[in-house]
């Protein structure tokens, strides 16, 4: 695999590759600033703090990606033997073919696409139902990955807990109660801090409509302060969690526009996939198109769309692309090479547009087509910047390794956000709002040790 193609893939907003990346570069960086912020205490609590720090963050990055995925094999394994079906192709639909809501729909796909065995297939299951088995199988999903999430809170607090009572507290920890002597020059902060001798068992009243109205992080969110080991752990996770669904989702998409701006301003069109701006002929088909009209018009050619918008430039769209793969160049066997039609066939390299075995486009995937006329629109914007420098030898040069830099940027500043960022705010709330240095959970055991000893 070449460096365009891993950035294809990391740059890749509809993956989860890009997401696994962040989540590894963001998990290790909380781990090493949990030991760090647990050494101001002493090494044996910086290795609790960083222990907990690991299970947790890792252990909720894997349960958040296999929960899901392993449930929806399950699913389908069950569902293609009880509907007596030979493959799973209809159970992994795209949920957009299903909604009703846009002209390319699974029964379309099934009637202009697919051949008798096909239509065999879809004859054993309706539409409506796969709908309906779709949205089970994704809620049981998110049911089963908050419930693992649930059980690696109450494992890591075990962890912990087993530790203190075989080892003893932490060095450095002693238990005089949470709000320290520094404080209380901090008024600002003092709605944050209570009596300690007052503390109730754990309670949080707002769990379940925290993961009625959230997604799976929020869920993640709710579990960790459902399951708190006293009332300042429970802030600290209600503080983390809103603070972690600002950052990482709030901020990458202006990170992203941002990055982009800068690029256009700079004369440096980037909304290209990595691997349409790495390929060999690109450049090429680009320069000559900025020299001569006739191959700018042949590498812009598309669908007139004449004004139509919603699911009547969708039909359009959709049609064309039909169009054009009964013209495609094929290889010796037969089966699709590439389209004819730029545009496509850099869509299509972009992931935008699968092809099947059959030459036909994929019955179960619905393409996004706004994204394939924005491919059009980018192609343009490469040639008219081409055309105006006189396409200089440099250019594409500086194009791509525009495109791996913002890639990589963004990748990075995310990850920093998250993986920094976040816990920086998380520990200076702990210690300026909560008024303690170690974690609150780990503090809860030391309070808990203490009272086992005198008692």
């Amino acid at each position: 695999m070449n460096v365009a193609n891993i950035i294809s893939i990391i740059g890749n907003n509809t993956s989860v590759t890009p997401i696994l990346v962040k989540d590894g570069i963001e998990s290790s960086a909380k781990v090493y600033l949990a030991d760090k912020q647990g050494n101001k205490v002493s090494k044996e609590q910086g290795f609790y703090e960083a222990r907990e720090a690991a299970i947790e963050e890792f252990g909720t990055s894997a349960i958040w990606f296999l929960g899901p995925i392993a449930v929806a094999k399950t699913f389908n394994a069950v569902g293609k033997k009880v509907l007596k079906l030979q493959d799973d192709t209809f159970l992994k639909t795209d949920s957009k073919l299903l909604d009703g809501k846009h002209f390319q729909t699974l029964d379309k796909n099934v009637n202009e696409l697919g051949d008798e065995f096909v239509k065999k297939e879809a004859a054993k299951i309706k539409t409506d139902k796969l709908a309906k088995l779709a949205k089970t199988r994704n809620l049981l999903g998110v049911g089963a990955t908050i419930g693992l999430l649930a059980w690696l809170t109450l494992f890591k607090q075990k962890v912990t807990r087993s530790s203190i009572e075989k080892h003893g507290v932490p060095q450095g920890i002693t238990f005089q109660g949470y709000v320290r002597d520094k404080v209380q020059a901090h008024p600002t902060f003092a709605a944050f801090t209570h009596d300690k001798n007052k503390s109730k068992e754990p309670s949080f009243k707002g769990v379940g409509e925290l993961v009625a109205q959230a997604s799976i992080d929020a869920g993640v969110g709710a579990v960790r302060v459902g399951t708190a080991r006293d009332k300042d752990e429970r802030k600290e996770y209600v503080f983390n969690t809103l603070a972690f669904i600002t950052l990482n989702y709030l901020t990458a998409p202006f990170v992203e526009k941002g990055m982009n701006y800068l690029a256009k301003k700079a004369n440096l069109p980037i909304n290209l996939d990595a691997k349409v701006i790495a390929d060999k002929g690109f450049a090429e088909d680009i320069v000559n198109a900025s020299k001569d009209a006739t191959a700018k018009e042949k590498m812009l050619d598309f669908v007139s769309l004449d004004n139509a918008k919603g699911i009547d430039k969708e039909e359009k769209i959709i049609k064309f692309i039909d169009s054009e793969l009964k013209k495609a160049h094929v290889d010796e066997k037969g089966n699709f090479k590439e389209f004819n039609n730029k545009t496509l066939e850099y869509a299509r390299k972009s992931g935008l547009i699968t092809i099947e075995k059959n030459n036909k486009r994929a019955i179960n995937k619905f393409i996004d087509t706004d994204a394939v006329e924005a491919v059009n629109k980018s192609i343009k914007d490469v040639i008219d910047v081409t055309t105006q420098k006189g396409a200089m030898p440099d250019f594409f040069k500086k194009l791509k390794a525009t495109k791996y830099g913002t890639v990589l940027a963004n990748i990075a500043i995310c990850s920093a956000l998250v993986g920094v960022v976040l816990p920086k705010l998380r520990y200076a709330f702990r210690e300026k709002g909560i008024g303690t240095v170690a974690s609150p959970g780990v503090k809860a055991y030391d309070h808990q040790h203490h009272i086992t000893k005198k008692a």
